[in-house]
């Protein structure tokens, strides 16, 4: 994995992140707002999802993900298995796991 491509996946969940939750304390809030903005917008839908799926699965430097949530979420992150388990939460309630790629589809 290039470093670039990690770079790009922090910034579209930290970009997902300051937009939807560093203003709202409620998770549950958050979730919704971020579902209700991205419904018809597949693009972003994917790009959000694919960055997160990426990014759960890959191994960063000490403190980095732990770092991101703190910033980014405005959310306490003891360590980075703590901020790992809030990024899987938004995955799951964002249901970005069916996010689809309508360009696989296009002719």
């Amino acid at each position: 994995m290039f470093m670039n491509e990690n770079k790009d996946y922090l910034e579209v969940i930290g970009d997902f992140l300051i937009r939807f939750y560093h203003e709202e304390p409620d998770d549950l809030q958050a979730s919704i707002k971020a579902v209700e903005t991205m419904t018809s917008l597949f693009d972003y839908e994917w790009e959000v999802a694919t960055a997160f799926r990426n990014l759960l699965e890959m191994e960063l430097p000490p403190g980095q993900i732990r770092d991101l949530v703190r910033l980014k979420a405005n959310r306490y992150a003891q360590n980075d298995d703590d901020a790992r388990e809030f990024l899987k939460e938004i995955y799951q309630s964002n249901d970005l796991e069916n996010a689809i790629n309508f360009k696989d589809y296009e002719d």
